[in-house]
């Protein structure tokens, strides 16, 4: 989270470090949170922000002295303005505008984002699980993935998965070395952490 300062000072003054906000590019949402400081007569008032961007026309509350930056602001590259306005049920203390910046981008694909790699674990119970090793083996395997999967929460989950796929009883297949061979590759290269 990237939390800038803004200080509410005597008269409406509104200081930012840097004079300006800059909000990063368009389409970053949750990224950002002004914290307010009041001081002289903005001390004990309810603080509102008004945001006057491309991306948005609204009212947010300060609350706690933080304000987070609404996603619709940074929807929309462009310049614009924060206008606080400060009351107490009695009177009003209204702020010299505050000068925002969205940077532009090119943009991002449509779409979600893509699936992660699968994970070594996932990849080495796929490859176990088909079978081509005989019951011994899987036994010295089962001893050694457990020993490595100690303290890891993802690869004991694939350690029991592999572990429940073995269990069931399976007739007897004449071994096939060649998957045999690569499983050991891959438990190897784990064993290394080049995964």
């Amino acid at each position: 989270m990237n939390e800038m300062t803004i200080r509410l000072e005597r008269n409406g003054a509104a200081a930012v470090p840097g004079g300006q906000l800059l909000l990063g590019y368009a389409g970053n949402r949750g990224n950002y949170r002004l914290r307010i400081e009041q001081r002289g007569e903005w001390k004990g008032l309810t603080v509102c922000a008004h945001w006057h961007t491309p991306g948005a026309s609204a009212a947010t509350l300060v609350e706690n002295g933080v304000l987070t930056v609404p996603a619709a602001v940074t929807a929309v590259p462009g310049t614009g303005c924060i206008t606080f306005e400060g009351t107490d049920g009695s009177r009003t203390v209204t702020s010299a505008d505050v000068r925002c910046k969205v940077c532009a981008n090119s943009g991002t694909a449509e779409g979600t984002m893509p699936a992660p790699d699968t994970p070594a674990w996932e990849a080495l119970v796929g490859l176990l699980g088909t079978g081509g090793i005989t019951t011994a083996e899987k036994r010295e395997l089962l001893a050694i993935l457990r020993l490595l999967a100690a303290g890891n929460d993802a690869a004991m989950t694939a350690y029991d998965r592999l572990a429940a796929l073995w269990s069931a009883p399976q007739p007897e297949k004449p071994e096939n070395k060649m998957t045999a061979r690569l499983s050991l590759a891959v438990l190897g290269r784990m064993i290394l952490g080049r995964s």
